[in-house]
């Protein structure tokens, strides 16, 4: 479809993606107030919405139907993008739910406050030779952002751990509470903490102190039963800033170039769009960027723009008849995501969980969240008020030695759920329980995104490749088998029906292994062939241009990766800001 051009307006920065990563830009690169700033964001502002800002609201944004290439966001799937993979592992697509609103997957996510290991940190310029990515330089910018709840006036929480702030910040702008979080499900909790401490022998620490292994309860981007996404925490504040400008509903579709300078890259186009995510007319609109233009549209939507414009591998540009801007291979490639099995438990009828069971829904739908409609201490105790994965750990398998011998991080994360779900949200539950999902942190499976067509509402091809490393296969076999150890533990016999024995644990990960959506590495940061980004986020071969996002990441943190992104991109406005680039 032939589009027409209707308008051309000028900032010093335009920063496309509203996500993680673009929020934090908006804001540090608006703390100046003689620069232009300009925020494009696909999806709408939805910071009234009840279900993003509910914590356990994901269960209705997470969910969506439909695996043909179209995206599906009609009703309550306007805030979420609805990816699909190809078809891999036993024939089956992989669904890869991202936010589509301000805030971005910070808004639909499990809210889990994670950094990861020191180690990823320390490995990013010893093993790959990033300059100044190390875990001191990182912690200062962790910390730079955080304000936890342990020093802001709340009583330390009963069985937490204590809160250092050699750690943790107190004054930035990203709210972390520290668990257990209100006591709803204690029971469980609690029978899964001491069912871990006794199978595996792990103390209760703070996990996000650069050495994480252990038990604990996740920390969480909360606040009083509120979720502290990407919007509250780092744009709500400025959204006053004369020199700030934010446009929702811009889908963005192409780069725009210098006339003269075919390598240097002058602002954005983009077609307004609706709610439903389609093109309001066949008019496009323009932002100007004089000093730089910030990607920010994560794993899955940077490379998709990068190749959109014609930056990427050539041969797969010209298969779409895409002119070639910039041969860049390594765009779309080394896409890695992390991996998990789900196993579940049934529990005794006395035992409170958050299963949604149909027959509960009334009440859930109604007084329960009417409760948190209220606020104060009945949205405390609201169901709603809790986040998905309350308790976790991780621990070392006995392939650390031969795979991470200099740094000897844990290999197994786990998130205990004290509910029971189905297929993402997306079935009913129709017995109480629980369940452990067992993640790999360091997957040598990696994938690919390209593009289907140069239409840029269109789906991009991605292929995960799950498990297509057979030592991916061995350290997740070994990783469930240690959480059938701590669901089968004495610990639970007040609360379990039955056992959770697996008879074929090698089979049962081949069959149920799945995302736990955290994709990075499609733009990776680094000095090789395959880099797409210098260690200060500039693209490689182009002018005036960054990407800024998880995708940069060359390999994955070993915990969830909200946090990550949100760090990284205070670093990169910083890097900007010194023109340090």
């Amino acid at each position: 479809m032939r589009r027409t051009i209707c308008s051309l307006k000028a900032y010093d920065y335009v920063v496309v993606g509203g996500g993680s990563a673009g929020c934090v830009m908006a804001n540090r690169l608006s703390q100046d107030p003689n620069v232009l700033v300009c925020l494009l964001e696909a999806g709408p502002a939805a910071d009234d919405s009840v279900l993003v800002s509910m914590p356990l609201g994901c269960g209705f944004l997470l969910p969506t139907w439909g695996n043909d290439g179209k995206y599906r966001l009609t009703g309550r799937q306007k805030l979420n993008w609805g990816y699909w993979s190809e078809p891999g592992l036993n024939g089956k697509p992989t669904y890869l739910p991202r936010g589509r609103c301000l805030g971005g997957s910070s808004s639909i996510n499990a809210l889990i406050y994670n950094r990861g290991n020191k180690g990823d940190y320390d490995a990013m310029e010893e093993r790959f030779k990033l300059r100044g990515w190390n875990w001191k330089e990182c912690l200062r910018a962790f910390k730079t952002q955080e304000a936890n709840a342990a020093f802001n006036g709340k009583p330390p929480c009963v069985n937490s751990v204590a809160i250092d702030e050699e750690f943790h910040g107190a004054s930035g702008e990203l709210v972390v509470e520290n668990g257990p979080q209100f006591g709803l499900y204690g029971e469980l909790e609690e029978a899964f903490l001491a069912a871990v401490g006794k199978e595996l022998d792990l103390p209760l620490v703070d996990y996000n102190t650069g050495s994480n292994e252990g038990r604990f309860y996740y920390q969480s981007n909360t606040n009083d039963g509120v979720r502290w996404n990407g919007s509250r925490a780092f744009l709500q504040p400025v959204r006053g800033r004369s020199n700030l400008t934010i446009i929702t509903g811009a889908h963005a579709t192409k780069l725009l170039f210098d006339k003269g300078d075919e390598k240097k890259v002058t602002g954005v186009q983009y077609a307004p769009v609706g709610d439903n995510g389609k093109a309001k007319s066949n008019a496009t609109e323009k932002v100007e960027a004089r000093e730089r233009v910030v990607v920010s549209l994560g794993a899955f939507g940077s490379p998709q723009l990068l190749q959109l414009s014609g930056v990427g591998e050539r041969k797969e540009l010209e298969r779409l008849d895409i002119a070639v801007r910039h041969h860049l291979p390594g765009v779309g490639k080394n896409l890695r995501d992390h991996m998990d099995i789900t196993m579940y438990a049934e529990s005794q009828p006395h035992v409170q969980t958050s299963s949604a069971h149909p027959a509960a829904l009334p009440r859930k739908l109604t007084v329960d969240m009417n409760n948190w409609k209220k606020g104060g201490e009945k949205r405390r105790r609201s169901p709603w008020s809790m986040i998905p994965s309350s308790t976790g750990f991780c621990v070392r398998t006995k392939h650390v030695k031969e795979t991470d011998s200099t740094y000897n991080r844990p290999d197994i994360q786990g998130h205990f759920v004290p509910g029971k779900f189905k297929d993402h949200a997306r079935g009913p539950v129709f017995r109480p329980g629980y369940a452990l999902r067992t993640c790999l942190l360091y997957p040598e499976s990696h994938g690919t995104l390209q593009l289907k067509s140069k239409d840029p509402f269109a789906y991009p091809k991605i292929e995960p490749n799950f498990l297509s490393a057979e030592s991916d296969v061995e350290i997740l076999t070994e990783g469930v088998r240690l959480s059938v150890d701590v669901m089968n533990s004495t610990a639970f016999d007040t609360v379990r029906k039955g056992s959770s024995d697996i008879p074929d644990v090698r089979q049962y990960v081949r069959d149920n292994v799945d995302t736990v959506y955290h994709p990075v590495g499609t733009c990776k940061m680094g000095h090789d062939d395959m880099a797409v980004v210098n260690d200060r986020f500039s693209v490689h071969g182009l002018k005036n241009i960054s990407v800024i996002d998880a995708s940069i990441y060359p390999q994955l943190p070993g915990g969830n990766t909200n946090a990550p992104t949100m760090m990284l991109a205070q670093r990169g406005a910083e890097f900007i800001k010194a023109n340090d680039l």
